[in-house]
């Protein structure tokens, strides 16, 4: 069975369409589960009303604690092995579901996941890997190391949205049982990422069947200070369960990156001025007397050296590389190329752009195997200004 979860708080406008829309869908074993999280106008009530009318609908009402608890709720009283969100003021095309259990049984996946369009006609949301079936070996080759932030794209390769994915029942309330129920921000990346990393096979189709509304009252649009306390808690609870479901991988970087991509609107609003994600500057003594280099790394670290050495003008910047990248790429209004082509004008020196010494030692054997000289490539200690 597929059982559809719907967080409902003051969406009367809009609750009898997304509804509906679900209604309408050509799939018999079917459940809709309709959390009413507090609402104060007539949501409720419409809740209600459409458990009355059609047996396939249950409503459930609580204290509003926010979607993250709504949904959760929601999943603990439904009856489904499949599960699947939608926001009370979206909607969803039809037959959307009849063509996505298609691909869900002919796979057997953990999760399914598929695109998004902003309103009626808007843009289309995509991820940022082909339609396809990822095993559990290539979901962490592929998948993981780029999900919440690509630094070949300078955005995150997997939107969060959960209104955009079947999950496995018990792979959703694996993840979600220790998670802090006061999450109000993130609470879509919080479930999507750390799951993404217990799935074994993860499809994707790059097709759109879900409509997100854009009104002034999203709560995405609210830059009020208390998003700060709410960001907080997001990493904190993020890393805690990234910790418990991979502790394979460090992913802070990745977090960091994402949450940037919240506070660089919240910076713009509040001070009418943008966030440069600088956090380390040039070692100097390294490259003194250096006219021209090569740099290798396009992280935190590249990214801070890139723009140092533009701002400054201290040597001219010859190319810039990195292993992760198969073909050129811009990342903040550069050309990164592949590692592969760094062996191109050897008499240049390569400036290591990393944050631990083993790291570039690791680097410095790859490109001595790739025969460029070892007396040719350079490492500092990155100098940390923030």
């Amino acid at each position: 069975m597929l059982s559809v979860i719907v967080p409902v708080y003051q969406a009367e406008k809009y609750i009898e369409k997304c509804v509906n829309s679900i209604l309408n869908q050509s799939v018999d074993d079917i459940e809709i589960v309709l959390v009413d999280d507090g609402s104060s106008d007539l949501s409720g009530q419409k809740c209600d009303s459409f458990a009355s009318k059609d047996k396939r609908i249950v409503t459930i009402h609580s204290e509003n604690k926010g979607p993250f608890f709504s949904r959760r709720l929601g999943v603990q009283h439904s009856s489904g092995d499949i599960i699947t969100f939608v926001d009370a003021d979206d909607w969803v095309d039809d037959d959307s579901y009849i063509e996505l259990l298609k691909i869900w049984n002919e796979h057997q996946p953990d999760i399914l996941m598929w695109n998004y369009r902003y309103n009626k006609d808007g843009d289309v949301v995509n991820h940022r890997h082909e339609s396809g079936v990822y095993s559990q070996d290539e979901i962490i080759a592929r998948i993981i190391p780029n999900m919440m932030w690509d630094i070949r794209t300078g955005e995150r390769a997997i939107d969060p949205s959960l209104c955009c994915k079947f999950f496995k029942r018990e792979l959703y309330l694996e993840i979600t049982k220790d998670i802090d129920v006061r999450i109000t921000l993130g609470e879509d990346a919080i479930v999507t990422y750390p799951a993404l990393c217990l799935a074994k096979k993860l499809v994707i189709t790059n097709k759109a069947y879900y409509h997100y509304r854009i009104h002034e009252d999203s709560c995405v649009r609210d830059y009020s200070e208390k998003k700060i306390s709410e960001l907080l808690n997001f990493k904190k609870n993020i890393l805690m369960l990234f910790s418990r479901v991979y502790n394979k991988k460090d992913f802070s970087y990745q977090v960091d990156c994402y949450l940037r991509t919240f506070l660089q609107p919240m910076i713009k609003n509040w001070f009418g001025c943008d966030m440069v994600a600088q956090k380390y500057g040039l070692p100097y003594k390294t490259i003194k007397g250096i006219d021209c280099i090569k740099l290798y790394g396009a992280g935190e670290v590249g990214r801070s050296y890139r723009r140092s050495l533009e701002m400054t003008g201290y040597a001219d910047v010859l190319g810039w590389y990195d292993k992760s990248i198969e073909t050129s790429v811009m990342l903040d209004g550069y050309i990164v190329e592949p590692a592969s082509a760094i062996v191109e004008n050897p008499s240049i020196p390569i400036l290591v752009a990393v944050k631990k010494e083993k790291t570039a030692l690791e680097i410095k054997t790859e490109l001595i195997e790739f025969g460029i000289a070892e007396n040719m490539i350079v490492w500092g200690d990155p100098i940390s200004i923030v």
